[in-house]
């Protein structure tokens, strides 16, 4: 009885500290995730400094769409464009919600490229995905999707960066070099 009793306690005091190890472990891979006293993440110190760029979007935003509807005619309608930082304070994940075409998108600075990866998402009418890659240029953030050459490509700019918010537009760049303009976006932090 007393070989088994100390089985016992040898079998709790391992696992106390394999669950205080665990728990430690935990914390330190989740330390920069959304939590209480950080509702949207805070970046890693480890991160590439780039992943500051898109501080401006980090929180919730109230935005006015236009998508075009033929010469000089828009559609408008309010969305909410919402964004955290995951991966352990390493990327950007946000969320744009909006009776049109709601979204997500990953973000990370690819160190090796110097560029920005964005993946995104829409389950809207049906499932879509697809990768921008692109930098700050000029004080914007510029992304671009091509699709091979001389085949018109996808660009997304976010511009007029300030504290209060920030502009977003999709364009299609023809290989003419005329741009069309696509969706638009008005964001105001809340």
């Amino acid at each position: 009885m007393k070989k088994l009793t100390f089985i016992l306690i040898c079998i709790l005091c391992y696992s106390s500290s394999f669950a205080q190890g665990l728990s430690a472990y935990h914390k330190e891979i989740q330390q920069y995730e959304p939590s209480e006293e950080y509702p949207f993440g805070i970046i890693n110190p480890k991160a590439p400094s780039e992943v500051a760029q898109f501080d401006f979007m980090v929180g919730i935003c109230d935005c006015t769409d236009s998508i075009p509807q033929g010469p000089d005619k828009w559609l408008s309608f309010p969305s909410i464009w919402r964004a955290k930082y995951f991966l352990n304070g390493y990327g950007i994940q946000d969320n744009n919600f909006n009776r049109q075409n709601p979204t997500s998108n990953l973000r990370l600075f690819d160190k090796q490229t110097q560029e920005w990866k964005v993946t995104y998402i829409s389950n809207a009418q049906a499932y879509s995905t697809g990768e921008w890659v692109g930098k700050k240029e000029n004080g914007d953030i510029v992304l671009y999707r091509k699709n091979g050459d001389d085949q018109p490509y996808s660009r997304l700019t976010f511009y007029n960066i300030r504290e209060e918010g920030y502009d977003w537009k999709s364009e299609t760049v023809l290989p003419s070099g005329e741009v069309r303009p696509g969706w638009k976006k008005n964001c105001i932090k809340r």
